[in-house]
């Protein structure tokens, strides 16, 4: 026989004692605000409560991972004075403040603690740790929790805990006194049966055993809650389902699909049942939303032709939340009242057996938990024989849930009308507290829930069963999201939601008002009086219509001009007819300005000046438009444009319309484009004066300026504006650039000094003026009118089209190339242009001239002569930079550039500015040579590089355009520190032997040397003397400090960190004076007295492993001194445990002392497990650190090892071995 034993949240049993008659003394109410006024129960109903005596009732539930065991359920009693006495909980220990548990697994069904001072218990269960029961007491007193399963107690007063003992589940389900008295299953046929693996041809009673369908007619008929809700007035009263039908019901609707689901997934693969689906097909049918339908399984491609359902996971729902589908489906029955139960009851045990997988997850060993990147679990599977088992402890009395409390209504979303202006419909959203659910308390499961529209005139709003007749209760399920799915707003935490369709709206005026009832039952049938609250429903808002497509187009050659707007408008006529349509136009500047897209319109018309013309449009009730108002056209039209005529009749879910407004008055005022936004709203057939809110597209339509736009206005400068130094073809390019005025396109016209000139009949310009002059020439020549016909003909054009370069920063930009080597002014104008191609007129000049044109020239680089450099060390140590300056004219200012490297040094661009400064200034030719200070130069033992760059004034008189001049050549100056190395000495480091002493050396002295020397160290130790000197770019690297101490040097470096070697005799002490020595031969000197103790390294040990044939065997490299020191002796545990730990087990564990444990020369030697009989053995390789292992693991493990010196440090690891 399989060992009884669950985990816990797998198998959960719940039982009360039904006092059916108690129930019926409730008062009724007569209060005359409510529709529904509760009233008596009818005589059918008290004669059924005085025909059932008090029994007990038990349901339980399974969770659907696990399957469907492998036969029915057997229900068990024993009289609670033959349970098992409470025996001290093994693992007990404190996990937090106040919170003891155990292991985590073994669930206590009664816990008794022994208390010495005043405390308050709580019985903790599942790993959230919720509260099962509460009980307190004083000092002397022993609390007693029994209220259901347990994990953990939770104490205000953790010192209060004298002693602690418990009763597990395991314990008192294979213990002595059981009486089985009924087999409980599903009510399958024997085709069914014989489909599947399924035990259960024989169920009922111990000594009466029937077939299963006859049994659960039984169970129905017998145990089948008797009462229900409380009356109402107007409701007819509750009956209880026919129970032969309603067992057929289950059959044909949920176990013909649970049954393939068996077939396919027998044992031991029974964790598959739980998602498995089935699929059904579909007849033809017609979904209807309102006055919507939509027709399901066409036959057209795409059109799914059927239902996917998963049969476990509606099993296990109906039972949860349902009476009469746990009695019928065997997950519940009764017990009759006996002697036994006036002392101290039953205890009652369901049980069933179960074979399947049992998955564990094993985490591998990861020598960084605070880090991410640790490999995932390995999941253990192993095949597990078992039976299921849950007990309930001497049930008693328990009220029923209490009324769903507070409970509110509010609209929950239109569902449309049934017809063409028909009423509308809605569905309502009930809300009321979920309470907590603790054992032995009331627990609701389902609801019931009817709706009054007048005083004693209601209806249920529940389904009934379509065979058995009886209402359907609404179950209540906790929704449990996927990680990481945000919070629902519609479905609030700790919130029991009902929701109730097809609540009629009115078509206008008062609300309708309605009156909700609703009543909780828990799982035995027990049901709470009614709670009521009230809901009104308005009217719907007016239907609103769309805007689908606007399009607007401007015409006239001057401002204000005419706008034509053409928008189509769509309206549904599924459920309102459409009365009247009101259309606003709105024309306004768009925002924000090219290349961002523009904002959406507002959500209404502005009105004022921006609304351009609103008109009203009336419609037949068969959609067809009356006659428009002038100006206006609108037709009928498919959704590609097309008319509607005889041919082509219109779509029957929709009128598009399409509206034509033409020779609206709008003003650009000199901009170069408009936004058009079409509002519509309407009004209905049903409620004349009614009007929707307003309509729109997402976005608004453009409409571009006819009129050609205003000239620009350059403001030339008194010299003209630099075109681009000539690059290494001698090519220059001049960048003209202006601000958008409001065209559509814009084009660039060039001329040059010269043209402009000839233009007018002078002569060439004079190239050794100034630009001053010339500049003023020009704008002499634009002063005279008579001039301006023949300037303009002057003028280029650039390009073949008209230009829409991208705007940076508010400016438009384009690039002329000029002439190479060229020495004159080039003229540019930038005229506008429309998209008929319109050009703006063209600047006009002003009284002085000016206004008409941007000048441009082509600019000579200005630059100084290289600087020489010069570098020293003052005083307090701050390096001085001289600067000397050679050239006729003084430049405007140095730069001053300081590197650490002279491979950074290679270009200023890699360097860092350390000053701008002007040059000297005083006597004359002071300016040729000036020192600048850096006093934030770094100290170093590498030569700091500089280098200067001077630069000139520009001179726009000349063209002339400063640039840097070439960059000094690189001055390396060394800036050491102030004072001598650091150094600090650290004695007996890891590596010291009895022999050798190591001791580290700190310091700031470099090994690499400098660029003006090597660092150099000397060292005395007493007593011998031993001397020692060297450069400590001679000293040699080693390995490890192991290596070190082993070799002959007097020192090294291990891991780039100085150490000294110091021989000595064992146990002797060290006297060590130690003296660093920089380039600079300044020096830093240390003392230091070396102990004769040697400590112990810190432990270091690696775990190899396998497991093959029932043996482990293990391979521990260690670092412990060789040979072991019992006077310093490493101590080695070894730790196992089962991967899958069930019935759970605390780890096995050995010690050995390192010295104690036997050796062998090799691993050969190790004794064989074939002919050893003991459970392990474990040996010392002789003369190495190396140890080996083996023990017998039938099943997959997980082996630790551990290492501690006598210095109490310790070392771990960790393999697993599946």
């Amino acid at each position: 026989m399989a060992p009884r034993v669950s985990l816990p949240g797998e198998l959960f049993l719940d039982a009360i004692v039904s006092y059916p008659e108690r129930q019926l003394d409730v008062g009724f109410d007569v209060d005359d605000k409510d529709y529904g006024r509760r009233v008596p129960f009818d005589e059918a109903t008290r004669e059924r409560v005085k025909r059932r005596a008090p029994y007990v009732a038990l349901r339980w539930v399974l969770n659907p991972a696990l399957g469907i065991p492998l036969e029915p359920f057997t229900v068990w009693r024993r009289p609670a004075r033959k349970r098992e006495a409470a025996q001290p909980i093994g693992g007990w220990h404190q996990t937090g403040f106040g919170t003891f548990e155990w292991d985590g697994v073994t669930e206590l069904l009664r816990i008794e603690i022994d208390l010495t001072a005043s405390a308050t218990i709580t019985g903790l269960h599942r790993s959230d740790l919720d509260p099962v029961q509460s009980a307190g007491g004083k000092a002397g007193d022993t609390v007693v929790l029994d209220a259901g399963p347990m994990l953990g107690v939770r104490t205000d007063n953790p010192g209060a805990i004298g002693a602690a003992r418990g009763l597990s589940l395991v314990t008192m389900a294979n213990g002595n006194g059981w009486q089985p008295f009924e087999i409980v299953g599903l009510p399958l046929t024997p085709d069914q049966l014989n489909a599947t693996y399924y035990g259960g041809a024989q169920q009922g009673p111990i000594g009466a055993l029937t077939d299963p369908f006859e049994a659960a007619v039984r169970r129905l008929e017998r145990w089948g809650p008797v009462l229900g809700w409380l009356p109402l007035a107007g409701l007819a009263p509750w009956v209880p389902p026919n129970a032969k039908p309603l067992v057929e019901e289950m059959q044909g609707d949920l176990l013909t699909g649970l049954v393939q689901v068996l077939a396919a997934h027998p044992p031991p693969a029974v964790g598959a049942q739980v998602g498995a689906a089935i699929v059904h097909k579909l007849e033809q049918l017609g979904q209807v939303i309102g006055a919507r339908t939509k027709v399901l399984n066409s036959g057209a491609a795409g059109d799914r032709a059927e239902i996917t359902v998963r049969p476990l996971q509606a099993l296990t729902t109906s039972v949860a939340t349902d009476t009469w589908a746990s009695l019928a489906l065997g997950f519940g029955t009764g017990d009759s009242l006996d002697g036994d139960d006036k002392d101290g009851g039953h205890d009652y045990m369901v049980t069933a057996p179960w074979d399947g997988i049992l998955k564990t997850a094993v985490q591998e060993p990861w020598p960084f938990p605070w880090l991410p990147g640790a490999p995932p679990p390995v999941i253990i599977e192993e095949e597990v024989s078992r039976e299921l088992t849950a007990i309930v402890l001497s049930p008693g009395l328990r009220p029923a849930p209490g009324v769903p409390s507070p409970l509110t209504a509010g609209l929950g979303h239109d569902e449309g009308a049934n017809a063409v202006d028909e009423p509308y419909h809605a569905s309502v959203v009930l809300q009321a507290a979920r309470p907590p659910a603790l054992p032995r308390e009331p627990r609701a499961a389902a609801y019931a829930l009817a709706r009054y529209g007048d005083p004693g005139a209601g209806r249920y709003q529940l389904r009934k069963h379509p065979l058995a007749g009886g209402w359907v209760p609404i179950g209540s399920a906790v929704p449990v999201p996927e990680p990481g799915t945000p919070p629902d707003p519609r479905t609030p935490p700790n919130t029991v939601t009902l929701r109730n369709s097809g609540v009629e709206r009115p078509k206008t005026g008062p609300a309708h008002t309605y009156e909700y009832y609703a009543a909780a039952t828990d799982l035995f049938g027990q049901w709470s009086a009614w709670a009521t609250t009230w809901c009104a429903l308005g009217a719907a808002g007016v239907q609103a219509p769309a805007v689908a497509t606007v399009k607007a187009r401007a015409a006239g050659a001057a401002d204000p001009c005419v706008l034509t707007v053409a928008t189509e408008v769509v309206w549904d006529i599924r459920e309102r007819s459409l009365h009247r349509l009101t259309l606003a136009v709105d024309a306004y500047p768009p925002t924000p300005p090219p290349p961002a897209a523009y904002d959406r319109p507002p959500e209404t018309p502005q009105g004022g000046a921006v609304t351009l013309t609103t008109v009203t449009l009336s419609f037949a009730t068969d959609g067809t438009p009356g006659a428009p108002p002038a100006g206006v056209d609108i037709a009928l039209v498919h959704d590609d444009g097309t008319p509607v005529d005889a041919a082509h009749p219109a779509d029957p879910v929709e009128r598009r319309y399409r509206i034509t407004l033409h020779d609206l008055p709008v003003t650009f005022a000199g901009r170069h484009e408009l936004a058009v936004a079409v509002y519509a709203r309407a009004e209905e057939t049903i409620r004349p004066g009614e009007w929707s809110s307003w309509a729109h597209t997402r976005e608004a339509a453009i409409a571009a300026n006819p009129i050609p736009p205003p000239p620009s206005a350059p403001l030339p400068a008194v010299y003209p504006y630099w075109a681009s130094l000539p690059d290494a073809a001698g090519l220059s390019y001049a960048t003209v650039s202006w601000t958008p005025f409001g065209a559509w396109r814009y084009r660039v016209y060039e001329a040059t000094e010269a043209a402009l000139r000839a233009a007018c009949g002078q002569p060439g310009p004079v190239l050794t003026d100034g630009f001053t002059a010339r500049m003023q020439a020009l704008f002499d020549l634009y002063r005279v009118a008579a001039n301006l016909p023949n300037l303009k003909k002057a003028f280029r054009k650039l390009g073949t089209e008209p230009v829409l370069p991208p705007i940076i920063d508010g400016k438009m930009h384009f690039q002329s190339l000029l002439p190479r080597g060229s020495s004159l002014i080039h003229c540019y104008v930038v005229v506008g242009v429309t998209e008929s191609n319109v050009i703006s007129g063209w600047p006009q000049p002003d009284a002085n001239g000016r206004k008409a044109f941007d000048g441009y020239a082509i600019p000579r680089p200005l630059r100084p002569a290289m600087p020489q450099l010069r570098a020293t060390l003052d005083g307090a140590g701050v390096p001085q930079v001289t600067v000397r300056l050679e050239g006729a004219e003084p430049p405007a200012q140095i730069r001053l550039y300081r590197a650490a490297n002279a491979i950074l040094a290679r270009s200023t661009g890699t360097m860092q500015l350390v000053a701008t400064v002007p040059p000297a200034s005083g006597a004359p030719g002071a300016w040729k040579q000036t020192t600048i200070p850096d006093s934030g130069a770094p100290a170093g033992w590498s030569r700091l590089q500089y280098r200067a760059v001077a630069l000139a004034t520009d001179d726009p008189e000349r063209a002339g355009m400063a640039v840097p001049s070439e960059a000094s050549r690189a001055y390396a100056l060394l800036n050491p520190p102030q004072n001598p190395p650091t150094l600090t000495l650290t004695p007996n480091v890891e590596g010291t032997t009895d022999t050798a002493s190591l001791v580290r050396v700190d310091t700031g002295a470099l090994r690499k040397g400098s660029d003006v020397g090597d660092f150099a160290i000397a060292y005395t130790a007493n007593p011998g003397p031993v001397r020692f000197a060297s450069s400590l770019g001679t000293v040699p690297e080693f390995a490890t400090t192991a290596a070190l101490a082993a070799d002959t040097e007097d020192a090294g470096y291990v891991g780039g960190v100085l150490h000294l070697r110091l021989p000595r005799a064992a146990g002797q002490e060290l006297a060590l004076a130690v003296d660093v020595t920089d380039p600079l031969a300044r020096s830093t000197h240390g003392v230091l007295t070396i102990a004769a103790e040697v400590p112990d390294p810190a432990p270091v040990v690696t775990l190899a492993a396998t497991r093959f044939g029932g043996i482990a065997r293990l391979r521990i490299d260690t670092n412990v001194p060789r040979p072991p020191n019992p006077a310093h002796d490493w101590m080695l545990t070894v730790a196992t445990q089962r991967l899958f730990n069930f019935p759970p087990s605390p780890p096995s564990t050995q010690t050995f002392s390192v010295s104690a444990i036997a050796t062998i020369p090799n691993e050969a030697a190790m004794p064989s497990p074939a002919f050893d009989p003991a459970l392990f053995e474990i040996r010392r390789i002789d003369g190495t650190s190396h140890i080996v292992m083996w023990l017998r693991a039938a099943a997959g493990i997980r082996v630790g090892v551990r290492l501690a010196n006598a210095d109490g440090q310790i070392d771990t690891a960790t393999q697993v071995l599946a």
